[in-house]
């Protein structure tokens, strides 16, 4: 039987330093980390690939925009 964990990204906190989030998913498995200021257009944040099933990260240039959306895929 294989037991695959939903991916999910959700914010931690949010402060001068930058937005703190959780990203939980499949140990072993890619992930990428996207931001967008408009929803259309799409920039990486991070890839990786997961050792333990949650990894916390941190964009620092999140302070700079008035809005910063998030998604997360898998990717393999």
């Amino acid at each position: 039987m294989v037991v695959t964990t939903p991916t999910e990204l959700a914010a931690v906190s949010y402060s001068a330093s930058g937005f703190v989030m959780q990203l939980t998913g499949q140990a072993g498995h890619g992930y990428r980390v996207q931001f967008s200021t408009d929803l259309v257009h799409w920039t990486a944040l991070v890839t990786t690939n997961l050792s333990t099933s949650t990894l916390r990260l941190v964009d620092p240039h999140a302070v700079l925009s008035a809005a910063r959306f998030y998604r997360a895929n898998l990717l393999n």
